[in-house]
């Protein structure tokens, strides 16, 4: 467990506002770090066994450095945070579930759209995950198409066929 993170993410979510000032001046210093974005990444998996709310800070401070920052990650971190967002789509969490989308929407607009490994996840979740994975990629989806840009749009069209398909099978 990454104890120094936790304790960082559960700052940031205090009541006490100098807890909480001091916890945004060290996220400050650690943004732009080489690893911060994959420690991150892991620390919203929750396989350091961090609460649901620690999580839920995690992803969205990784929301906001995909957004303000994706450019600038290393090859390394991207492809970490990559996989992590691809292994999340179909989080149990609800609450999570969904920030876990709005980073991978923010990925998408990063890269023009273009991101095929999430189009080969999504087909193949439409098509052959069970009900809660199907599931999971629509809502991706939506959340693909309500926040994200026309490329971002255009990149869902190839999915189009398998979730025809998943729609005319009950």
């Amino acid at each position: 467990q990454d104890v120094e993170l936790s304790q960082l993410l559960s700052a940031l979510g205090s009541g006490d506002r100098e807890t909480r000032v001091a916890a945004e001046a060290a996220l400050a210093g650690s943004r732009h770090m080489s690893g911060f974005a994959p420690r991150l990444a892991l620390a919203a998996t929750g396989a350091g066994g961090d609460p649901v709310p620690v999580r839920q800070m995690a992803l969205t401070v990784l929301r906001q450095l995909i957004r303000d920052n994706w450019a600038n990650l290393s090859m390394e971190d991207s492809a970490v945070v990559r996989k992590a967002l691809l292994d999340a789509l179909a989080e149990e969490c609800s609450a999570l579930r969904g920030l876990w989308h709005a980073c991978a929407v923010h990925v998408c607009e990063a890269s023009q759209g273009s991101w095929p490994n999430l189009q080969e996840r999504l087909r193949a979740g439409l098509a052959q995950g069970n009900a809660h994975e199907a599931s999971c990629c629509v809502e991706c989806m939506l959340t693909l198409l309500e926040e994200g840009g026309k490329d971002v749009a255009a990149s869902l069209g190839p999915l189009q066929a398998p979730l025809l398909r998943l729609a005319s099978s009950d």
